[in-house]
């Protein structure tokens, strides 16, 4: 993926004739350019923007030497495509996922669910802000678990009688099974977000924003919610609360888009026929 596409020049130097499929996990630089907004002050800004060139340039000119290109969703495709990728040279698959379609849901009360590595920034961040701004204004029954590996001690101090951090989890199942709905009001990342994939495929509503549902053709209200704002989160969570067959008919409905728009097998047999091709 990226961070060893950009290794491609030292490649060379070993096994200069050798084709190359550079896999993009997700497009490294828009990940840096979203930082440029988080930054906190001037300097801050423009250093992350000085990292945001300098990684565009370097991911831009990695893909440029690479035989095949793969996208793992149309909108990074796109993406490429913007930014001078040969289009003859680019494919666009489908990021691996687990996927949870025998999963039997049985919602047992009003949790809600984060997961993911608990040590990445968009992940922490993401779990902070809906801790500040979401679970507050919820009424009391309404629980917060966070599943993920090395959760930081800032979130650990937050663990109470609403708030269970798990840490790392061998199975994520039962956490499927029994939550209500996925919250995930993600403020940094790039590419198709698994979590979003894995949660829809298990049948589990998802409330998710912009950046969360980035790649995902999903129709708002139908498949999954779009949330931007604090008030909207907790509008649909208590919508969800309370209204069983709601909870089902989203669950349901993103379920069935996953098995329709991201086939797995179908697209590996197609990158394997476009590797076949390539010149040795």
């Amino acid at each position: 993926w990226t961070q060893i596409v950009l290794l491609l020049p030292y490649i060379r130097t070993l096994y200069p004739k050798v084709p190359v499929v550079a896999i993009e996990e997700d497009v490294l630089f828009l990940n840096f350019y979203r930082q440029i907004g988080l930054a906190e002050n001037f300097l801050r800004k423009q250093i992350a923007q000085y990292r945001y060139q300098n990684m565009k340039a370097k991911e831009l000119q990695a893909l440029a030497d690479a035989q095949l290109v793969v996208a793992n969703n149309p909108k990074d495709g796109k993406l490429l495509l913007e930014n001078q990728i040969d289009p003859a040279k680019l494919f666009v698959s489908s990021v691996y996922f687990e996927n949870y379609g025998k999963i039997d849901r049985k919602p047992t009360g009003k949790e809600l669910l984060f997961y993911g590595a608990m040590y990445r920034d968009e992940n922490h961040k993401s779990v902070m802000w809906l801790l500040d701004e979401v679970l507050p204004k919820l009424p009391k029954e309404y629980h917060l678990t966070v599943v993920g590996g090395r959760p930081r001690k800032e979130l650990l101090d937050r663990a109470d009688e609403r708030v269970t951090v798990t840490g790392f989890v061998e199975d994520v199942v039962p956490y499927f099974e029994r939550c209500l709905c996925l919250t995930a009001p993600l403020v940094l990342g790039a590419g198709i977000k698994v979590k979003v994939l894995e949660a829809m495929s298990a049948a589990i509503p998802v409330l998710t924003n912009d950046i969360g549902i980035e790649g995902i053709e999903a129709q708002d209200g139908r498949d999954y919610f779009h949330c931007d704002q604090a008030g909207e989160y907790v509008g649909k969570i208590i919508a969800l609360g309370e209204d069983t067959e709601l909870v089902r008919q989203i669950g349901q409905n993103g379920r069935r888009y996953v098995a329709e728009h991201f086939d797995l097998e179908a697209k590996y047999q197609e990158l394997l026929a476009r590797m076949e091709q390539l010149p040795i």
